[in-house]
């Protein structure tokens, strides 16, 4: 086998591991053109350190984090400055190899969002006040954030919410105690997730799901009328209130209880609008 030709990476391993049942000094340096092919010959194959490794494998900060863990089984050293250079490898090396914060590597962490967010949650167990303006670049981290460290909502954010209204569904979940009735116009015009939200509120304030739509409805149409264009079947009494506000809002009903809207149209103040 010695004289077969040069293999890619993978290949090398693959006949070490499944025909030779061991090493293949031969194939070594194809193993060595890939830092991760490199780590799994170390750890499947030699069964420890490799030194002659430990370069190729060092240059990338996940395999060099997955060497410092599963064979180092502790801190590595000479890689800590090549780990560095990934936000999201440094915070995990501090987390499960150092086990405590890396005040070197803290500056890389505050680049990634998710870096932030674990970094505070796992090791500062506190508000990581210095990375927050880059932390609220990335809503899913921000709102997981804000579940973790305030006591409820996290208004500094609220704003790049309000208009998504996927985020304010899982805004709702993870940090409101009931609505956010200031994002209702925004979530009020897509069914199937003002389904999601009205089912959150329902959970955490075990009110009643007709309730808390006919609040909803009164609330948001009182805002604008119009809005009452995303709502089908609304009762006589949001009818009422639509057209109270704005009578030209008729033709945006949907299913409209025509015996009430027949009394509309005969009221002394609706004539001139049904001429």
């Amino acid at each position: 086998m010695d004289d077969l030709n040069k293999h890619d990476p993978k290949t090398a391993y693959d006949i070490a591991k499944k025909i030779i049942h061991g090493r293949w000094y031969s194939g070594e340096p194809d193993v060595l053109r890939d830092p991760e092919v490199a780590f799994l010959y170390a750890r499947n194959i030699i069964k420890g350190r490799w030194p002659e490794a430990e370069r190729v494998i060092a240059d990338n900060p996940e395999t060099a984090f997955k060497y410092a863990k599963e064979i180092i089984k502790g801190r590595w050293p000479e890689a800590e400055p090549r780990i560095m250079r990934d936000p999201l490898w440094a915070c995990t090396y501090a987390i499960e190899i150092l086990h405590a914060e890396w005040p070197e590597a803290e500056q890389r962490i505050e680049q990634d969002p998710q870096a932030i967010y674990l970094y505070a949650k796992e090791l500062k167990r506190s508000r990581w006040i210095q990375a927050e303006p880059m932390l609220k670049r990335n809503l899913e981290w921000a709102i997981m954030y804000a579940k973790e460290f305030f006591d409820g909502r996290w208004p500094e954010i609220e704003s790049s919410i309000a208009e998504k209204p996927r985020w304010i569904v899982f805004y709702a979940r993870m940090c409101a105690r009931g609505r956010i009735p200031e994002m209702e116009e925004t979530i009020i015009k897509d069914k199937k997730l003002l389904g999601q939200y009205m089912q959150i509120v329902v959970e955490k304030t075990h009110e009643r799901e007709s309730k808390i739509e006919l609040e909803i409805m009164h609330d948001t149409i009182s805002k604008d009328p119009s809005s009452i264009q995303y709502f089908d079947n609304p009762p006589k009494e949001i009818q009422s209130l639509a057209l109270s506000l704005d009578p030209k809002v008729y033709v945006l009903i949907k299913n409209p209880d025509e015996e009430f809207m027949q009394q509309y149209k005969r009221a002394e103040h609706w004539k001139k609008f049904f001429r």
